[in-house]
């Protein structure tokens, strides 16, 4: 009765323990609950960055297909007006119009021309292009009947500081002309410039011919009407636009979203050090309140409502940091994407509440899963070894072996796994998790046999006291700096690794360039679609100073598994190295009737040579034999190879879109230039001139800005582990304040103290970064072989820089010594007298 009395006592005092705790060690728990916060922070605005790129992509498809269900597009470049007419007047019962769809530079800035019959536009576009909301009559008028008569949605008129009236200069496929402004439409047209059908061909250099035909089918038509297609012609979904679009973004969002979930990882190892070292120092009253009757889940459930009351004010914290965070991230994604996949303007950061709600969730699970151990601590024990302090320290010594055995079998189970066939993206991040844990868990053991082996070498040698002090505390207590150790050494291991495979990355890109730049000069129109000038190549190998020219051109084909992208070139010179072949058939693969594929496509498609490929041609399915396999990192979508000689027996009028120009010892660069600008004045045509040097130098650039939102996000994970240092450090002087005191006491000096708790930080650092080294070459290992290969299809050599194996440890030991630097001042200038009477 007494005791059940107690019991009924004990539980509105556990409220009251928790809230006193809780404000008696506000750093502690401020600490925890920014480092929670920060994790969820990096979570939320990668969400909210792909989210709002995700959107993006999908405006942009709305915006360009409307209400359209169905496309007709060409094999070849483009659909004459006349077919246009004669499918138009078979398609009478649905809605279809013609439509040209083009990039161009509109006072240089990139947007892409939209044409479109705009008598239809209500039925086809949407309520965005609908009548009310196209300009007055007298100006709905010039943009029916004038020639170059544009609109503009209102941010890109804004931006380019253009109003209805304003002339505005339009290139396109070498050619500049004059268009007006005759409108703007405040929604619905970012990114875009609206014209009717025959302004746009004007604009566009596509007289006589559209891009395609959008329609609206119902779905029992569709069948009938692409049957009915003539050769040359398809019908295309609308939506496979937009889940291309996606699908081309998926691996590299989710590279992203893995980054920021090791952000979080290291948040769950600070609360677990928080809760730890609250335990330990209420063991006493745990004690005491077992012995009045509080259950063990009682006890448990204090220590976990307390992990939740931190986490839940972690990620409230962390959604509004992520939320200002996510509108530069935002930016970074979508600069990437423009630079690797389509061009994409983000204007918003779009707030989904599904992110938001996800990363307070995981925020809460991964916090009440670090909280585990220590609740189950607390409640595991008698009242009598709960009321012994050290109770905590000596099963943290029993454990630290056992968990190494198990990190080293999960790592190695993990790292064995890897090595068998597999294609999920998913499975390969599973398998990196599996290993990156398994060594992490191996951290505390070592970190206490390092820390026990330099103290009886310091002892030995004579070292000072304050070394040998620093060097027996971290031994002797593994519970809080083995955490604090495995947190920095994840976090400096993800930096090591990502470093790695970025270097790796880059080495194989500039190999790359070697074998793919053949020229020393580069000759395009301003338009990547556009083609050069008929006879501009036979004029340019008349040229002095040139040796050979190499022509190629870039077009859509279609096959049996969807469209791709075909490179039809010369082949390379018997003294040029040409593509750079990872796989090839016996003989000639640039023979009749074969076709070379990119890595990435063949990883894609699961090709190898000697396997088919068909490909849709004016005539009907062409199929080739898979000649070779080369390297290409221009896409991870992937690559066909097509000689000219083979390509125009199969499609007619391909044209030259890019001349490599291969000079001769003896040959100007600058003749050259002059006499390229010469035929393009005679040709009343923009050409670009480009070195390869400067094509290097942009390629270059291009890689170190798609690898910058990785950057931001190494340093995100290292300030969390940072915090979870401090933390460890913080609470260990607390924890030991009373035997800093006694140390003082006996003639320690501050100065002395304050070296000892920074020669700990120093230990701690300098172990996690040596131990991030080997980890971080596993990381990065997996990286290269499984995580790129899956996501994109791309193989590299393994290269080690030595800078980053040299600034593991530095970063280790600078983060953790600039961490251990407040705990020491606070013990150097703390009176004796106040350590010894506690708190």
């Amino acid at each position: 009765m007494h005791r059940r009395h107690g019991a009924v006592l004990v539980i509105p005092l556990l409220a009251r323990i928790s809230l006193r705790q809780l404000s008696r060690q506000p750093w502690q728990s401020a600490l925890a609950v920014l480092g929670i916060a920060l994790g969820v922070a990096v979570v939320v605005a990668v969400g909210l960055a792909n989210d709002s790129a995700r959107r993006a992509i999908a405006l942009s498809v709305e915006q360009l297909d409307g209400r359209a269900s169905h496309r007709i597009e060409s094999s070849g470049t483009g659909i004459a007006d006349a077919e246009a007419a004669r499918l138009l007047r078979a398609l009478a019962p649905y809605p279809a119009t013609p439509v040209i769809e083009q990039p161009l530079r509109l006072e240089g800035e990139g947007l892409t021309l939209l044409g479109i019959d705009l008598l239809q536009a209500d039925t086809l576009r949407g309520s965005a292009l609908a009548a009310e909301a196209l300009p007055d009559p007298s100006r709905l008028a010039a943009l029916l009947t004038e020639p170059g008569a544009l609109l503009l949605g209102a941010t890109d008129a804004r931006r380019l500081g253009a109003v209805p009236g304003d002339r505005l200069s339009v290139r396109h496929g070498g050619h500049t002309r004059q268009a007006r402004l005759v409108g703007v439409i405040e929604q619905g047209l970012d990114g875009l410039a609206l014209a009717d059908l025959g302004s746009a061909q004007w604009l566009a250099g596509r007289d006589g011919v559209v891009d395609r035909i959008d329609l609206v089918l119902p779905p029992a038509a569709a069948a009938g009407v692409a049957a009915a297609l003539p050769p040359g012609l398809r019908l295309e979904a609308s939506a496979q636009r937009g889940a291309a679009l996606h699908e081309m973004t998926r691996a590299f969002r989710i590279n992203l979203l893995a980054m920021s979930l090791i952000a979080l990882l290291v948040g769950g190892f600070i609360v677990y050090s928080t809760q730890t070292f609250t335990v330990v120092r209420r063991r006493a009253l745990f004690g005491t309140l077992r012995a009045l009757g509080a259950t063990r889940t009682r006890i448990a459930a204090l220590v976990l409502a307390e992990t939740l009351a931190l986490a839940l004010v972690g990620a409230l914290l962390g959604i509004a940091l992520g939320i200002l965070a996510g509108r530069g991230l935002v930016q970074l994604v979508a600069r990437t994407i423009d630079d690797l996949y389509f061009r994409l303007e983000v204007s918003t950061l779009a707030l989904d509440p599904a992110t938001l709600v996800l990363g307070a969730g995981l925020a809460l699970g991964v916090a009440l899963l670090a909280a585990l151990a220590p609740a189950l601590e607390a409640a595991g024990v008698a009242p009598r070894e709960a009321m012994r302090a050290q109770g905590l320290e000596r099963r943290a010594q029993g454990w630290a072996a056992p968990l190494a055995r198990l990190g080293a079998a999960l790592a190695l189970t993990g790292w064995l796994a890897t090595l068998l066939p597999g294609e999920s993206l998913a499975q390969g991040f599973a398998l990196l998790l599996m290993v990156v844990l398994g060594l992490v868990l191996c951290v505390p053991a070592l970190l206490r046999g390092a820390a026990a082996a330099l103290a009886g070498l310091g002892a030995r040698l004579g070292a000072p006291l304050a070394l040998v002090l620093a060097a027996r505390t971290v031994a002797g207590s593994v519970a809080r700096t083995g955490i604090a150790a495995a947190a920095l050494t994840l976090a400096v291991a993800t930096s090591v690794g990502v470093g790695v495979m970025i270097e790796s990355f880059r080495h194989s890109v500039i190999d790359w360039l070697d074998h793919t730049l053949e020229g020393e000069l580069y000759v395009t129109a301003d338009s990547r679609e556009a083609p050069l000038p008929p006879g501009l190549d036979e004029a340019l190998v008349a040229t002095d100073g040139v040796a050979s020219v190499i022509r190629a051109r870039r077009m859509t084909v279609t096959t049996r598994e969807g469209d791709a992208t075909l490179l039809v070139r010369d082949r390379p010179a018997p003294d040029a190295t040409g593509p750079l072949l990872l796989a090839r058939l016996d003989g000639d693969p640039w023979a009749a009737g074969r076709i070379l594929v990119s890595e990435p496509y063949a990883h894609h498609h699961r090709l190898a040579p000697g396997d088919r490929i068909e490909l849709a041609t004016p005539d009907g399915w062409r199929r080739f034999s898979v000649g070779a396999v080369f390297r290409d990192y221009g896409s991870d979508r992937g690559l066909l190879m097509l000689p000219y000689r083979e390509a125009r027996a199969h499609w007619e009028g391909i044209g030259i879109g890019s001349l490599a120009l291969r000079l001769a010892p003896d040959g100007d660069p600058q003749r050259v230039r002059e006499r390229v600008q010469a035929l393009a004045e005679t040709h009343d045509r923009t050409l670009l001139l480009t070195a390869s040097g400067e094509i290097r130098t942009l390629t270059l650039e291009i890689f170190d800005r798609t690898f910058a939102i990785t950057e931001v996000l190494r340093l995100l994970a290292l300030a969390v582990a940072f915090v979870g240092v401090l933390s460890a450090l913080l609470a260990l002087q607390l924890e030991r304040r009373r035997t800093h005191a006694l140390l003082r006491a006996t003639g320690m000096s501050g100065r002395t103290l304050a070296l000892t708790l920074l020669a700990q930080g120093s230990i701690l650092g300098l172990v996690a970064g040596l131990l991030a080294i080997p980890l971080g070459l596993v990381m990065g290992e997996l990286l290269i072989r499984i995580i790129n290969v899956r996501a994109f299809g791309w193989s590299m050599a393994l290269q080690i820089p030595p800078q980053a194996l040299l600034s593991g440890p530095l970063l280790a030991w600078c983060a953790a010594l600039a961490a251990a630097l407040p705990p020491a001042l606070r013990a150097g200038r703390e009176p004796p007298a106040r350590g010894l009477r506690g708190d």
